[in-house]
């Protein structure tokens, strides 16, 4: 194997751990943030670093006049 062939199995391996322990998390703390992906802003959870969901008109509101 070469060590890009490690480095894509290291790779492969973090990601599935992520997914766990994204899967496993209850998002109870999460703040706004930018998701550069969506290009929107998206609740974010604080722990785990999941994108959870899209703001409400009023909490995105709330967020940008803070």
């Amino acid at each position: 194997m070469s060590r890009a062939d490690d480095i894509q199995q290291e790779q492969s391996e973090l990601q599935r751990e992520l997914e766990s322990i994204q899967n496993q998390c209850q998002h109870k703390h999460q703040s706004i943030r930018y998701n550069y992906n969506q290009k929107s802003y998206m609740w974010k959870c604080n722990t785990c670093n999941l994108f959870v969901r899209y703001p409400s008109k009023e909490e995105l509101d709330k967020f940008i006049h803070s």
